[in-house]
């Protein structure tokens, strides 16, 4: 080992020793942040929530949390140079400055006429008498408001022309101002305008000091601060100290503050701010080696969230947030402000790891130091440990690995040059480190032992960015972009887990084990991951930016004692709350607006104490996070509607001057029907942690349903529709306290003139006459109309009838010609009785044909008898050449069923004189069968024979030269084409009628009626 020859005694001895104090949670601001000026003479928060400072030379500044605002005399101020500010129950701001007084109404300053003076009028103090007037305490004396002027009460008082530096009235309305001689009290007598004035310096000397402030405590006592000699309080019978070890002795006390639970804070000239806790008398100094902006404090205020402000001369103003975070650096004595390691050994001291100079030991409220001059190397410390033996090593950044022992500090050779990213010491005494570069090392027997780990002996990666060991003793180390190992030193077993395996990123930078064994791993830019541990390794929960996270760059990472996840980035920490099922209640995140000074945090670069104190080395120093400190913020913000904008420009520029109030109030206002693209500008002031204010809005009369909640402070709507409107906003902080009355801003947006009732009734009733005239020309020409188309309609239907009647009066002239002949025949063979028998059909038939002419429709039961008539007669004419058949299947009786007449006689006819013309050497006997069947919407007539098919009747009729043309099978088409134009779906189907063999063996006619 190199060693260097310290003893362990010279070692401490040597090391130099700070006794400065720890930084609270100061956040500080000046000019830089926008603030006008960085001597700041008073405070105060309106009833909006703003924070208003005034300057010595920069006018006043308005402070959101956020953003700076300044007003100065190009605004309206009388002066720049601001000594006082009060809020009157009015809400109007009065402001005291070197040279007279101005108010602000929300809106605008005005200025207030004073007297003339040969020198400059200058308002040390406003303060409020019971019956709303506004008292001014100035260089010329004592002054109060009426209207645009004021008055002077010196005389009334019979104090003169003096100079008054403090004003207040008690609660119970007496009247208190200081001097430069004193202390004064004054009450009304019984009379208006009298009163009894006490000069308290004539029963006891101290009141005769320079008074600067005067205030009460709950208990009624008079709280008096002065000029060099500290803080006196009157109990209405006896005045004392409050310091009784002289705490303030020969000090001057500018401010005083005695908050709700009577901590009493004073602002003083050179001790900063001072602190006293009124029970054990204790006295507390915050001073700029605590953080403070600067030690001339000149005025203390508390917000409504409860923090401090504090203004100061020279420094800005600093905001005191308690003490969740306390925060350390240079001026508290450590060594450096960057912090890479922090650990605390099996004595209690902490040791800080830091850049190029060593490292910091915190002892009992005090800093040592060990570096280049007491035997330390000026290189960056990038891990600290202990091992059971309480031996100290010290990993570094290129000069290996460093130990103290009872004999002084050496070096482990073998470790030489190795970049050292953190180091473990597990439960066998086992020293673990993560090297970049040099893979994983192990040392054992107080550093004489060193065994190194490389990709040979199964190391995912020479390049490692942090170990950790388990509770099973496993080793689990990150690489640089690798991924993650898990290694068992007894087995010497490696398991691995990589992106390819589930994890969000192959670029580990921080590993921890939650109280379930379950391993979480940060990773470079893709959040943490969650991997549970048995025969394989799975990854079971991702969390990154989309679940919340402020960064997905984690650089460390530490369970508290409630469970929390605490997640260390470069833009500060984010607390996660866990279920059981791991999902996320919830992620409070902290930054230096929170009291985290340090804002980005170095690699593994934390350390937890038995008792739940979390430290964290940042690039800023060291920050201690005591979570007992920490408040639910109960306050909701103070909510406000900045701006209302119409088309992009301000209501104010657009004539509606007379509807804005003061303080960003609104009367309600009527817009025009094109007036309908409005904007909404916000602002919710929340001074505990102004990044956390969420907004949700609702335009009642336009949504039913509130906004989800987002951090955008403008909403617009466009084509608004006419109608009443009222705009509704609320705001939740960051632990979701609603404030409990939304703003509200309501407005009408009229209808156009053409939407109006009038002008909707001037048109109804001009619609309702024009359509009564457009009614009465139509119904004339409709009837014209009608009365020519009904004679049209009658002459077509007389014309359709004549049609029908002189068709079917066509079929009877073919018919009778070829009965009578048949007939005669028989006569000629003098069979008379045959005769007579077929003259009675054929008489009947002739009778039926005729009646039946006479009617568009006849009953089915007629037809079948007219047709059953006709085959009959047929029949004896053909010489009993044929059989027919007629079949009924109907469900309806045939009577009540209406067919136009004559319609099946023509194919029938067809089919016997074309049908059964057989060869001489065919000896068929031709058969018709004809059979009606009932369908749902009509009746289907199929007429079939056992003919010689329709091809060879044509070369029949071809061969024959007989140009006889079936004129009853035309007419009926022509009826059924004509029957058609009244009704629909008269269909004819005629097929020929085939064997198996494909010989022809008849003819089908299928025709449908629709009833």
């Amino acid at each position: 080992m190199r060693k260097n020859q310290f003893l362990v005694v010279f070692f401490f001895v040597f090391s130099m020793s700070f006794g400065f104090g720890q930084l609270a949670s100061f956040r500080n601001f000046s000019v830089e942040n926008g603030l006008g000026q960085s001597q700041v003479y008073c405070s105060l928060q309106d009833h909006k929530g703003y924070l208003w400072f005034g300057t010595r030379g920069g006018g006043l500044s308005r402070f959101d949390g956020q953003n700076f605002e300044s007003f100065t005399d190009k605004q309206g101020l009388i002066n720049n140079y601001i000594y006082s500010l009060h809020q009157g129950r009015d809400k109007v701001l009065w402001v005291g400055t070197n040279d007279g007084l101005s108010k602000y109404n929300g809106k605008e300053f005005r200025t207030i006429k004073v007297p003339r003076f040969e020198n400059h009028f200058a308002v040390f103090n406003v303060a409020e008498d019971p019956f709303g007037h506004i008292w001014l305490a100035t260089n010329h004396g004592i002054f109060t408001v009426y209207g645009d002027s004021i008055r002077s009460l010196n005389n009334t008082l019979g104090i003169g022309e003096r100079t008054v530096n403090a004003i207040f009235f008690d609660k119970s309305g007496e009247l208190w101002f200081g001097t430069g001689n004193g202390l004064f009290s004054a009450k009304r007598k019984d009379g208006i305008g009298s009163w009894n004035v006490t000069d308290h310096g004539k029963r006891s000397r101290v009141m005769k000091n320079a008074i600067t402030c005067i205030t009460e405590d709950q208990q009624g006592a008079i709280w008096i601060g002065t000029y060099g000699d500290g803080v006196y309080v009157y109990n209405r019978k006896d005045y004392f100290r409050i310091d009784l070890k002289r705490e303030l002795y020969k000090q001057t006390v500018f401010d005083i503050l005695i908050d709700e639970n009577q901590t009493v804070w004073l602002a003083t000239l050179n001790l900063g701010l001072v602190q006293v806790d009124r029970k054990t008398k204790e006295f507390t100094m915050y001073s700029e080696r605590n953080g403070l902006g600067n030690n001339h404090v000149r005025s203390v205020i508390k917000d409504t969230w409860g923090d401090l402000w504090i203004g100061t001369s020279g420094g800005g103003v600093s905001q005191f947030a308690g003490k969740l975070f306390t925060h350390y650096s240079t001026s508290s004595g450590l060594g450096g402000n960057f912090i890479y390691s922090i650990f605390r050994d099996h004595s209690g001291k902490l040791w800080f790891g830091t850049a190029q100079n060593g490292v910091s030991v915190l002892d009992g409220g005090n800093f040592s130091q060990h570096n280049l001059q007491n035997g330390f190397e000026a290189v960056k410390v990038k891990a600290i440990s202990e091992d059971h033996d309480g031996l100290m090593y010290f990993g570094t950044e290129g000069q290996g690995i460093g130990m103290l022992s009872a004999g002084g500090f050496s070096w482990i050779d073998p470790t030489h040059k190795y970049y050292v990213r953190q180091m473990v010491c597990d439960s066998k005494n086992r020293l673990w480190a993560a090297t970049s570069g040099s893979g994983l090392v192990c040392i054992t027997d107080q550093g004489k032992t060193v065994k190194v780990l490389t990709v040979r002996e199964g190391v995912i990666h020479m390049r490692l960015t942090s170990v950790y060991v388990d509770s099973r003793g496993l080793v689990w180390y990150g690489s640089e972009s690798a991924g993650l190992a898990c290694y068992d030193p007894e087995t010497g077993t490696s398991r691995v887990l990589t992106k390819m395996n589930g994890l969000s990123s192959d670029a580990i930078r921080s590993i921890v084990e939650d109280s379930q064994g379950r391993i979480w791993v940060g990773t470079a830019g893709s959040g943490i991951n969650c991997v549970s541990v048995g025969s394989k390794l799975k990854v079971i929960k991702k969390i990154s930016i989309q679940e919340g996270l402020h960064s997905s760059n984690v650089y460390l990472m530490v369970f508290d004692l409630r469970g929390n996840l605490i997640l260390g980035s470069e833009s500060g920490l984010d607390v996660i709350d866990l279920n059981e099922s791991l999902e996320v209640k919830s992620i409070r995140h902290y930054g230096k607006s929170d009291g985290f000074l340090g804002v980005e945090t170095c690699q593994n670069s934390v350390w937890k104490d038995k008792d739940g104190k979390i430290w964290f080395g940042t690039i800023n120093g060291a920050s201690c996070y005591n979570r007992s400190n920490l408040q639910l913020n109960k306050t909701a913000p103070i909510l406000s509607i900045l701006d209302v904008q119409l088309f992009y420009e301000s209501l104010s520029t657009k004539g509606f001057v007379n509807n804005m109030l003061p303080w960003n109030s609104y009367r309600p206002f009527d817009l025009d029907y094109d007036q309908n693209h409005l904007s909404f500008i916000f602002k919710g002031i929340n001074l505990k942690n102004p990044e956390g204010v969420e907004y949700s809005w609702k335009m009642s009369g336009f949504e039913n349903k509130w906004s989800p909640w987002t951090k955008d402070q403008r909403i617009t709507y466009s084509n608004m529709s006419p109608g009443k409107y009222v705009f509704l906003l609320r705001s939740r902080n960051e632990d979701g306290f609603i404030n409990p009355t939304p703003e509200r801003i309501e407005f009408t947006i009229a209808a156009p003139f053409w939407k109006t009732t009038w002008f909707i009734l001037i048109e109804i009733l001009a619609g309702v006459l024009l359509l009564l005239g457009i009614v009465q020309f139509l119904t004339k020409r409709v009837r014209t109309k009608a009365k020519a188309a009904q004679k049209e309609a009658e002459f077509a239907r007389n014309l359709l009838e004549l049609e029908q009647k002189a068709l079917r009066l066509q079929m009877n002239p073919h018919f009778i010609f070829n009965a009578l002949n048949s007939i005669q025949g028989l006569i000629g063979t003098e069979n008379e009785t045959k005769a007579r028998y077929y003259l009675a059909k054929f008489s009947r038939l002739m009778r039926q044909i005729l009646d039946n002419s006479r009617n568009a429709t006849i009953s089915l039961e007629e037809e079948i008898s007219t047709l059953e008539n006709y085959l009959l007669i047929e029949q004896f004419c053909n010489g009993h050449r044929f059989e027919y058949e007629i079949i009924a299947d109907l469900e309806t009786e045939s009577s009540f069923i209406q067919i136009p007449p004559m319609l099946i006689q023509p194919f029938v006819e067809n089919a016997i004189k074309h049908g059964f013309k057989y060869d001489a050497d065919d000896s068929r006997r031709g058969k018709i069968t004809c059979w009606f069947k009932e369908e749902d919407d009509g009746i289907t007539c199929v007429i079939r024979d056992n003919g010689i098919g329709r091809e060879a009747a044509a070369k029949n009729q071809q061969a024959s030269n007989d140009p006889h043309v079936s004129r009853g099978f035309n007419v009926t088409k022509e009826r059924l084409d004509l029957l058609s134009a009244n009704s629909n779906g008269h269909q004819v189907r005629i097929v020929d009628l085939y064997d198996d063999n494909g010989t022809v063996i008849g003819t089908e006619v299928q025709l449908f009626i629709p009833l």
